[in-house]
């Protein structure tokens, strides 16, 4: 009887051990999963003062700022992966301007590699003087750039997001946007149609875009003999 009684008991210190284990684990998986919460959802940053346009994905369904889902983009696909993306962040670091687009940092997330690399085209009008701390939207084509893509190098972020500005064709790209600090930035039709009625020339101090074809064949030909994003 003895012996049962040892054996009864070692089974019962088998068993709670066990359930301690257990339990230890499910709390560890459940703080794990709510830490890759948080960086796939981090709290966007609110820009204030206008009225965003309607962000679209290519097949015209509305988005919405999902800084998360990009930020899974940069740690999942592989280099050149494109998607549409609807980002809100902070300027934490600038870029030298290159063939005529500016190039800037955002923050869209809590850990240090939570970065995204803004392309802007100038030819839809001068940015006000972009600085650290400036809140950001941006609404345009996300890509992954970890390695060299033919005349394109590596983005120092790891992926940009470019074509933040309208589309001066109808039914063709969606149009993109960019927002900082409250101001709207690459759509602006009456800065365009007082360019095309003055021959053309980027002008600053405004955004710009382009309501006739030949405005933007001509545009298109000069990003491609620049090799411009």
């Amino acid at each position: 009887m003895k012996g049962n009684g040892i054996g009864f008991k070692a089974r019962w210190i088998g068993i709670f051990s066990a359930a301690v284990v257990l339990g230890g684990l499910s709390l560890l998986s459940s703080a794990q999963a709510d830490r890759g919460y948080e960086r796939r959802q981090p709290e966007p940053v609110q820009p204030v003062g206008v009225e965003a346009p309607d962000c679209h994905d290519d097949n015209r369904r509305s988005l919405q700022v999902d800084n998360g889902q990009v930020v899974t983009w940069k740690a999942k696909t592989p280099n050149q992966f494109k998607a549409r993306a609807y980002v809100q962040g902070e300027v934490v670091r600038l870029f030298p301007e290159r063939n005529s687009h500016d190039h800037f940092e955002i923050q869209i997330g809590p850990n240090p590699k939570d970065v995204l690399e803004v392309i802007y085209n100038k030819s839809f009008g001068d940015l006000r003087d972009v600085r650290p701390g400036m809140t950001v939207a941006a609404c345009g084509d996300y890509i992954t750039s970890t390695a060299q893509s033919g005349p394109y190098p590596a983005s120092p972020s790891g992926a940009i997001i470019h074509w933040v500005h309208f589309n001066p064709r109808e039914g063709g790209h969606p149009h993109g946007f960019l927002i900082i600090d409250g101001e709207l930035f690459g759509d602006d039709v009456e800065m365009a149609e007082r360019r095309d009625s003055r021959g053309g020339g980027r002008r600053g101090g405004g955004r710009h875009d382009f309501t006739t074809l030949d405005a933007w064949q001509g545009l298109a030909s000069q990003m491609l003999s620049a090799g411009a994003y």
